[in-house]
């Protein structure tokens, strides 16, 4: 068993690292050159909103050694481009482990960093190789994760950031969670429910400005401690059908909240929410996104590590075609590649244009 010496483990390193940056360029070079053969160009371009999401195969973060990532298309639908980041190399794993020196080989491992930056690197990777391609990105849709919009803002500085729809519900519904600790009232079955949807209701109508959608979060903590006299522009709110017999369907006893100091809590909230209005207008959801992870997961399962090989790489490549295409990619790739060798085999015998000399 030879011994790595100090010079070659430095050789290596050097050589890895200065390799990582190719890497990734090698692997994206070639990500949208199917849009320009199988697609019409004006159907991508049409897309300017795109939906963000990242997802991890293996063990959560800091444990999370892989990870891809995933713009779709609002217009489209589509998978218009994605990107795989992996920790780990099995060939470098085998002779570090005997300690060897590492041969020469196409190394697995493109990513150094933290599990965490693995994300906006993704997000910023993706969004520059779109760019380079001519596609313009205006707004994107993703979760409430500012890590992301700090690091590609300073490279797209007029990139608008919306947030998803499901990933604010659910960070919501933890808000009202965290002041039952607290505060009785919100303990009863159905109430933090109730109130996520009474702040749902405007959010998810079709607001003119951000202006609009703060003048309609206002009429939510009176609504809910009993004063109605806002509400007639919101249609959610039963109270002016019939005043006599209105009563809350979702609150203890069907009356009004009575708490201040939960009132003032409510307030806080929709104060925070008014600032952010601007983000929470015209709301995308990532469930085409979260589709696209269930394609991934049934090809790359969690419980099974894909990202020490390329196989990682192979299986969320056979994903995006599923989710572009269909099924049918398996017949379509199997039928290229057998026109392929047969052009190989037998040249440009059998085209049209080839005339016998």
């Amino acid at each position: 068993m030879a011994d790595r010496s100090d010079d070659s483990a430095g050789t290596d390193i050097s050589r890895l690292n200065g390799k990582f940056s190719s890497r990734i360029k090698s692997w994206r070079s070639s990500r949208l050159k199917h849009i320009n053969k199988n697609r019409n160009i004006n159907e991508v371009k049409i897309d300017h909103e795109y939906y963000l999401d990242v997802n991890t195969p293996c063990p959560p973060a800091p444990l999370t050694v892989a990870g891809h990532a995933s713009l779709v298309g609002i217009q489209t639908g589509k998978i218009l481009d994605f990107d795989v980041r992996n920790k780990k190399c099995s060939i470098c794993q085998y002779y570090n482990g005997r300690n060897e020196t590492i041969p020469n080989h196409s190394c697995n491992s493109n990513w150094r960093g933290s599990s965490k930056a693995m994300e906006p690197d993704m997000a910023s990777a993706m969004l520059r190789n779109l760019q380079t391609h001519g596609y313009e990105v205006n707004i994107l849709h993703g979760d409430s994760d500012s890590t992301t919009m700090a690091r590609i803002r300073p490279e797209f500085k007029d990139l608008q950031k919306k947030n998803d729809k499901n990933h604010f519900k659910k960070n919501l519904s933890k808000d009202f969670y965290k002041l039952s600790q607290t505060h009785k009232e919100l303990k009863s079955a159905g109430v933090i429910p109730y109130l996520t949807r009474c702040y749902m209701y405007p959010i998810s109508s079709q607001c003119a400005s951000p202006e609009d959608l703060a003048n309609k979060l206002e009429v939510i903590v009176p609504h809910l401690y009993g004063d109605h006299s806002h509400c007639h522009s919101a249609k959610w709110c039963t109270y002016h059908k019939s005043p006599s017999t209105y009563r809350y369907k979702h609150l203890p006893q069907g009356k009004p909240l009575q708490s201040n100091a939960l009132r003032n809590e409510l307030k806080e909230i929709t104060k925070k929410l008014q600032k952010r209005a601007s983000e929470l207008t015209c709301m995308g959801s990532t469930q085409a996104n979260e589709n696209f992870n269930n394609i991934v997961a049934s090809k790359a399962p969690k419980n099974r590590s894909y990202g020490n090989t390329c196989s990682l790489a192979t299986r969320v490549s056979a994903a995006v075609l599923q989710k572009n295409i269909g099924y049918t990619y398996v017949y379509k790739k199997r039928n290229y590649k057998w026109e392929t060798e047969k052009s190989v085999k037998e040249g440009q015998t059998y085209q049209a244009n080839i005339c016998a000399s």
